[in-house]
């Protein structure tokens, strides 16, 4: 529920305003409210409920290792999300975002990557682990 509210209210601050006036000057305004509305629309809420059920899982279980299906859901949801809301926007008359490729790309490159860790772990010490952050006596072998 916590991860889930934020990407509602991105989507409702946002998207929903442009799409609008999109619609209202479009030639075929009744295709594009289909095809934005209705049918991408799915992909929007199934990434809002993956998101929920990931938060789920991880509240769950903070301290053990993580299991396969929870990192998919952790890394997943959220990159199924941003690319339906991507494909909303552009839908609707919206550039493609950098920001949400960026954003799927390093979803990806860290849901790809995450070995054995547990959710309690602090960041820092897993991308120290992950070979993503040198150690100090790293820099210092270097200077």
């Amino acid at each position: 529920m916590i991860g889930s509210i934020p990407l509602w209210l991105l989507y409702f601050s946002r998207a929903e305003r442009g799409g609008l006036r999109f619609i209202q000057r479009h030639e075929n305004p009744s295709t594009v409210a289909a095809n934005s509305y209705t049918y991408l629309h799915v992909v929007l809420v199934g990434g809002i409920v993956a998101v929920a059920v990931a938060d789920e899982l991880v509240l769950a279980h903070p301290t053990g290792p993580a299991r396969l299906v929870t990192i998919a859901l952790v890394y997943g949801a959220p990159v199924f999300y941003l690319l339906g809301n991507l494909i909303f926007k552009r839908s609707v008359g919206a550039p493609w975002l950098r920001s949400h490729l960026v954003g799927t790309a390093a979803l990806v490159v860290l849901g790809v990557r995450p070995a054995k860790f547990s959710w309690a772990e602090p960041v820092p010490v897993r991308c120290r682990r992950w070979g993503l952050h040198p150690d100090r006596e790293d820099r210092d072998a270097r200077a």
